[in-house]
């Protein structure tokens, strides 16, 4: 995908491709935990890699409906990102009630 991304001429495939890594990133933060991004090493190189890849395309993109879509994947990595360093915090209390002692 990422040599699509980078050396395809014809806006439809490049569009498709965004299109489809967008997909993929909403999968991503969906089937993967927290930890699983944090200690996977292919995966943070990876999401590295997308973020450079779709901040140029989004600077120099041409094409609207392509930039769009770059934007888009963008806004999955911004979550995937906040995910991580931001894990949602939950409050849990136990509560019990001690018997009475007769």
């Amino acid at each position: 995908m990422e040599s699509l991304l980078k050396w395809e001429k014809d806006t439809q495939v490049r569009r498709a491709a965004l299109h489809l890594l967008v997909l993929l990133l909403k999968g991503v933060e969906k089937d993967f935990s927290v930890h699983q991004i944090l200690v996977d090493v292919e995966l943070g190189t990876y999401v590295r890699d997308a973020r450079r890849l779709l901040t140029r395309i989004e600077h120099t993109e041409v094409d609207l409906v392509t930039k769009t879509h770059a934007q888009l994947a963008l806004d999955e990595l911004k979550f995937i990102v906040e995910k991580v360093l931001r894990p949602a915090d939950r409050l849990e209390y136990k509560i019990r009630v001690l018997d009475s002692f007769d």
